[in-house]
C-alpha cells in the first residue's frame, strides 16, 4: 500500500491573490494528515506578496510545512509548478489551480483510488462550476476540428456536432461506471491533478515550452506512458476557470502556440474519425 502522505502545490496567478481557502476548507483537506506540505508559487509583485503572507496566517494553526517560492516573476503555469515539484519527496503531489474549491472528502477519495489501482499514476476529479453544472474535465485525444468547434463555434453549430463533442469530453462517463469506481481516461485537466510523485518526476514534470494552455494535455500524454490516468467521480471539486476563447486575443494566441507545440510533439489530427 502506498504511503498516503500528501503534498499540495498551490499556484498564485500573476494578477490574482484572493483567499487561498477559508478555514473550514483547510480543516477538510488537512484532516488525517492528507496534506503535510504546502508550496505556494507566488508570481506576483513584492507588494502583492505582502498580502499573500498576511493571508497565510490562518495556516499557522495547522501542523504543516509551508514553502513560499517567489522572486521568479510570471514564468508560466508549468514552470512554476515544477519549482515546487523539485522540493518534495512525498508520495503524492497535488497540482492545483487557484480557482478550485476542494470537497471535504475529495482527497481521501483520490488517494484511495490511487492505492486501489496500483497501475495508476494520476487521478482526476468530478467537477462542477459555481452554478453546480458539471464540467467535463476528462478529454480524449483532440483534433483540430473539435478544438475549433469548442472554442469558436456558435451554439447552433455545436448542436450539429454534439456527438463529436460529447465523445471528446467523455460525456456520460458517470453513467457508465458506478459512483465508487474509477475508470481510465486519456487526458486530465491541469486544474486538479493528484499525481504519484515518482511518476511525475520521472517525466520531469511540465514541459517548459508551454507558458499557458496544453501543458496539462502534454503532461497527461507523458504520464500515460508510465501508468493509468483515472477518473474518480467521488473526488469532487468546484472549478470556476477555463474558456480561453473568451479571454481576449492574447490568450487565444497563447492557446494557438501551445496547440502547435502539442500536436507537433504527439501527432497532428485534423479530423477524428474513430
Amino acid at each position: 500500500m502506498r504511503n498516503q502522505k500528501g503534498f499540495c502545490c498551490y499556484l498564485i496567478n500573476n494578477n490574482e491573490i484572493g483567499e487561498l481557502w477559508n478555514e473550514h476548507e483547510i480543516v477538510c483537506i488537512t484532516k488525517d494528515g492528507k496534506i503535510l506540505e504546502l508550496s505556494i508559487i507566488n508570481s506576483n509583485s513584492k507588494k502583492e506578496a505582502l498580502a499573500l503572507h498576511f493571508e497565510l496566517e490562518v495556516w499557522k494553526k495547522f501542523d504543516m510545512a509551508i514553502h513560499v517560492i517567489e522572486g521568479h516573476g510570471n514564468i508560466g503555469y508549468g514552470r512554476a509548478h515544477n519549482l515546487a515539484l523539485e522540493l518534495t519527496e512525498k508520495k503524492f503531489h497535488l497540482i492545483l489551480n487557484t480557482d478550485v474549491e476542494i470537497g471535504c472528502d475529495a482527497l481521501e477519495a483520490g488517494l484511495n483510488a490511487l492505492n486501489l489501482n496500483p497501475t495508476s499514476v494520476l487521478a482526476t476529479p468530478y467537477a462542477t462550476n459555481s452554478q453546480n453544472v458539471k464540467m467535463n474535465l476528462c478529454k480524449r485525444y483532440p483534433d483540430i476540428l473539435t478544438l475549433t468547434l469548442r472554442g469558436f463555434a456558435t451554439n447552433p453549430i455545436k448542436k450539429i456536432f454534439n456527438t463529436r463533442l460529447a465523445q471528446y469530453e467523455y460525456r456520460g462517463i458517470d453513467d457508465e461506471i458506478q459512483k465508487t469506481e474509477a475508470t481510465t481516461i486519456t487526458i486530465a485537466s491541469g486544474c486538479f491533478m493528484l499525481c504519484l510523485t515518482s511518476a511525475l518526476k520521472s517525466c520531469k514534470g511540465f514541459d517548459h515550452r508551454y507558458f499557458l494552455y496544453f501543458e496539462d494535455f502534454d503532461l497527461s500524454m507523458r504520464m500515460a506512458e508510465l501508468g493509468d490516468l483515472i477518473y474518480v467521480p467521488q473526488m469532487k471539486i468546484i472549478h470556476t476557470g477555463g474558456n480561453a476563447a473568451k479571454k481576449g486575443w492574447r490568450h487565444i494566441m497563447r492557446f494557438l502556440i501551445s496547440a502547435f507545440y502539442f500536436f507537433n510533439s504527439h501527432g497532428w489530427r485534423f479530423v477524428r474519425r474513430d
